[in-house]
């Protein structure tokens, strides 16, 4: 939503860093899923399941993602990763929120945050919600009507 929404809002969005690294997004009903799994697989018991989506994706690719869906083109900002590691501890007094999203960027922008789920699928089999039919469940309606009629 920190992408989608401002450009189906305004046509515009502002990225922390370049956007370009690959990064797994899961929706919550698929986490909420596993933990129900977790109550009622007796096989789970003492396990440790890491949960994540079927993709891996760069926020420049969300962001195409959601142009295509709202049939406009965004005006994307940056806030570059040096700008970013000096204002987040600036930010933590006053901006508690927006620090602690800039620290999480850093470290979206610098780590390898991708994920596979193959092997976790193979023990525990279902079908994960991608990142487009996400976006296009939660569209306000309007759009949502239009970017299905254009598919």
């Amino acid at each position: 939503m920190l992408i989608g929404q401002p450009i189906v809002q305004n046509g515009k969005v502002t990225l922390f860093g370049k956007g370009e690294n690959q990064r797994n997004f899961v929706a919550a009903d698929d986490v909420a899923r596993f933990a129900l799994l977790a109550l009622d697989d007796p096989r789970t018991a003492g396990q440790v399941i890491p949960v994540g989506g079927p993709e891996n994706w760069t926020n420049m690719q969300v962001v195409g993602l959601y142009e295509d869906l709202a049939g406009q083109k965004a005006n994307v900002s940056h806030i570059p990763l040096p700008m970013m590691r000096v204002m987040a501890p600036l930010l933590r007094p006053f901006k508690p929120g927006l620090s602690t999203v800039m620290e999480i960027s850093i470290h979206d922008e610098t780590a390898d945050c991708t994920f596979d789920m193959s092997n976790i699928l193979d023990q525990y089999p279902m079908n994960l919600t991608r990142l487009e039919a996400w976006a296009r469940e939660h569209l306000p309606e309007e759009i949502g009507q239009m970017a299905v009629s254009t598919a």
